[in-house]
């Protein structure tokens, strides 16, 4: 790594390749991209895989473009095949279809990759394959060992009949063998996360998944914090088809987002919005359906079938799960929520738990019978709540849960029986129309209340107190949000509750929200923010607390008062600064007075306590006063005419 082989240009990479092979596959030899790379491929000269690598090649966040591949035995790929290797930082841009048609194994950067290896941070984009009888399609591996983190599919289209397909990968193996679904432990954990698929199309396919097509009988595979967005439609599949991964062994299924279409109507199979089936032992929590589901005969909102073995009972659990989407079927379907369990008895579910997971979907049944939560009485259901849009229904058999109105499932009483509610939940009247959302996929939760849009060219609107307030609920209440705009559209005094009650304000963005403090953009339009009072103490002090490094502050003046004693960073404006941010035309005017009686060192500023270079513009020629303490016993007092920072 200190001394890398540099690739410099296309007949650099193509000499990596053609000096690759089962003898010379560069174990552990570290290759570095240093600039753009156009390999001009067109129909008559296409790019053979890499085969047998197992060094490291760091893209350096360059890209690779024109791409167009050329079938081998070894597969489809940039890379056919890799073992122990390292993949990282590589951006690929494809031109036109890619046949496929006989050639089992096909990624867009990886065909297949053997023993432990990683893909980190790598992107494809346009990637569009067509054919039959390919086994493995993945946008990022056909078929993979090892860990697939933060990589993404954008702008492609999957058109091949194939046994798995999935966005990102189609089979993850078993690290003990080289071949799919045999029953051995592995050796390395199994893991796609992190990973999107934006605006990718999959069509005419035999079994298509958004992110993975199958995690094989292995141990510890982990299937978590994946997103596919709402542009990313599932069309025309003829057999199981599912939002996140069809089927997942002895696996864990945390935190991921499906927002597209499964339109898989008029075929067989099971369709479902997060998982097709879990056999072995797996947790299932805090994911969200939030898409469209398009199917016929078996389908569900979550997942599509709880598997079982005649000879063992897996421990299955199954909470904190959000399905919100809409269900589309007609006169021969039948509906679940939340799972499909297998009709093996309630000896085989014993192990099996559905906890605090709600229902909220708009579902147009046909006339169809329509189970809420799951079509059998044999798992351990505990505080299932569901309320939906119901169209024609058949019948409802509601397993494990119970019925709400739209106003209590509003209501933070509602869910006083759920375990841990507030560590998974929030509710705000700014988000998604009022009903419950999983904090941990908040970033993808739909702000409402608030005129606007939240982009640059259309802002959300602050137009009163309560506004702002619910602006500061979004910030202070999770850990992960969407860069959004904002403009403030009136004066605002934030002194008094409409009960004349003093507000105590709690900063935006302060080190109990979001992890890099507000991300946003805020316009203060020219405008005032009167009566900030801030007498509780917190870490970072100030109308905002902490600005994350692409955040702005423009056009805005505060008054008010702050009283400290344990702030770190305390400015009238905001705390802490991170490099990056800026503050432009803003301006405080009142008095920030603060006693040292933690002992710790603390950076107090009139518009912001700590700011990176060249982070604060324009002039504020206000008098501003600062107290503090250099000891326990004595008090200074600093006043300056340009008290900035």
């Amino acid at each position: 790594q200190a001394d890398p082989y540099l690739i410099e240009s296309a007949a650099n990479l193509a000499y990596l390749r053609d000096n690759t092979d089962a003898v010379t596959h560069h174990d552990g030899e570290y290759f570095l991209q240093t600039v753009d790379i156009d390999l001009n491929c067109s129909a008559s000269q296409t790019w053979t895989s890499i085969v047998s690598f197992s060094g490291i090649f760091d893209g350096n966040n360059k890209q690779i473009i024109n791409v167009i591949l050329n079938p081998s035995s070894n597969g489809l790929g940039l890379f056919g095949l890799i073992s122990n290797a390292v993949l990282k930082n590589i951006s690929i841009s494809y031109i036109g279809a890619i046949g496929t048609t006989d050639t089992n194994y096909v990624g867009g950067l990886v065909a297949r990759g053997l023993y432990s290896n990683l893909i980190q941070n790598c992107i494809v984009r346009n990637f569009q394959t067509s054919g039959n009888r390919s086994d493995y399609v993945g946008g990022i591996a056909g078929s993979f060992v090892g860990t697939i983190r933060d990589c993404a599919i954008i702008d492609s289209s999957f058109g091949v009949s194939s046994l798995n397909v999935g966005g990102i990968v189609a089979v993850i193996e078993d690290g003990s063998t080289n071949t799919v679904g045999d029953n051995y432990a592995r050796k390395d954990k199994g893991e796609v996360s992190g990973c999107s698929v934006i605006n990718t199309q999959f069509t005419s396919v035999y079994a298509a998944n958004g992110i993975a097509g199958v995690a094989s009988k292995s141990t510890n595979c982990e299937i978590n914090n994946n997103y596919v967005d709402a542009d990313s439609q599932i069309v025309s599949s003829a057999n199981s088809t599912s939002g996140i991964i069809s089927a997942a062994y002895t696996s864990s299924i945390l935190r991921n987002c499906f927002l597209g279409t499964i339109n898989n109507s008029g075929k067989s199979g099971v369709s479902s919005g997060i998982v097709g089936s879990t056999i072995g032992d797996c947790e299932v929590a805090e994911n969200y359906f939030g898409g469209t589901l398009i199917a016929t005969k078996i389908m569900s909102g979550l997942i599509g079938s709880i598997g079982y073995d005649s000879l063992e009972n897996y421990t299955i659990n199954i909470h904190d799960n959000l399905v919100q989407g809409n269900l589309v079927g007609d006169s021969t379907s039948t509906y679940t929520g939340i799972a499909r369990v297998d009709s093996g008895g309630s000896n085989y579910y014993k192990n099996t738990t559905i906890s605090s997971c709600l229902i909220n979907a708009k579902v147009q049944t046909s006339s169809a019978i329509y189970y809420p939560i799951l079509n059998y009485s044999y798992c351990n259901c505990e505080n299932n709540l569901y309320n939906n849009t119901l169209i024609s229904a058949k019948g409802i058999l509601a397993y494990g849960g119970s019925q709400s109105t739209s106003y209590a499932l509003k209501m933070r009483s509602t869910y006083n029986n759920w375990t841990d509610f507030d560590k998974y939940w929030i509710i705000s009247d700014k988000l998604n129309n009022g009903f419950p959302f999983l904090r941990s996929l908040l970033q993808y939760a739909p702000v409402t209340g608030f005129d606007g849009s939240g982009t640059e060219a259309d802002p959300y609107q602050i137009k009163t107190m309560e506004d702002l307030q619910g602006m500061q609920l979004l910030y202070n209440s999770t850990t992960a949000i969407s860069e959004y705009w904002w403009l403030l559209v009136n004066n605002i005094d934030i002194s008094t509750y409409t009960n004349w009650l003093t507000i105590n304000w709690c900063p935006i963005g302060y080190e109990g929200g979001v992890a890099s403090g507000f991300n946003g953009h805020f316009d203060g339009n020219g405008k005032t923010i009167t009566g900030l009072t801030i007498n509780e103490q917190y870490a970072n002090v100030g109308l905002f607390g902490r600005l994350s490094s692409n955040a702005t502050i423009t056009n805005l003046n505060v008054t008010g008062t702050i009283n400290w004693d344990q702030g770190k960073y305390v400015g009238g404006v905001v705390g802490l600064m991170e490099d990056g941010a800026t503050l432009t035309n803003c301006s405080y005017i009142g008095t920030i007075t603060g006693y040292l009686n933690s002992g710790n060192v603390a950076v107090v500023g009139g518009l912001a306590g700590k700011y990176g270079t060249d982070s604060i513009t324009g002039i504020a020629n206000y008098d501003c006063y600062v107290y503090g303490t250099d000891n326990y016993t004595t008090f200074n007092r600093f006043s300056s005419t340009y008290a900035v920072a």
